[in-house]
């Protein structure tokens, strides 16, 4: 019977760095289309805590595809994005569409976006939510005078 060996904690600190220097080349080789490119931005640089286990990037689930594509569209079409959503509980559409405001805001100057849910603590959960944004982004702009109701962007 072979016995595996325990891996030393330098092999595991070797195997860790290896991991984040992969993760930090993907990030650099997509750093060209974030400014185009919503959802691998999302994907690489927008942390969201879910309902459950530990945060972690925002990958569109299907109905967040969905709107995507719906947005998407009425850009080429429009040159602007208006849509309702009747929204069920729980699909992440606000995650959705405060990641797009930030994305948008971020990434762009002159661009200002504003939050506002049915009642005061929504509001604040969603501004919490960009504030995470900000926090976790790798590529996260400068900011300037910025308060606990208000987030600007320098850049």
């Amino acid at each position: 019977m072979l016995e595996q060996a325990t891996p030393s904690r330098s092999d595991l600190a070797a195997a860790v760095v290896a991991i984040a220097t992969k993760r930090l080349e993907e990030i650099e080789k997509n750093k060209a289309r974030y400014d185009t490119d919503y959802p691998t931005f999302a994907a690489d640089c927008l942390t969201i805590r879910p309902k459950e286990g530990a945060d972690t990037l925002l990958r569109f689930n299907a109905v967040q595809r969905y709107v995507h594509e719906a947005a998407e569209k009425q850009l080429l079409e429009s040159g602007r994005v208006r849509l309702i959503v009747l929204k069920s509980r729980q699909p992440g559409i606000s995650t959705y569409v405060e990641g797009r405001g930030y994305w948008r805001t971020s990434r762009n100057r002159g661009i200002r976006a504003f939050v506002l849910a049915h009642d005061q603590d929504g509001t604040d959960n969603i501004f919490d939510m960009t504030e995470r944004f900000l926090d976790h982004n790798p590529h996260a702009p400068a900011t300037g005078a910025s308060n606990a109701k208000e987030l600007v962007f320098s850049e």
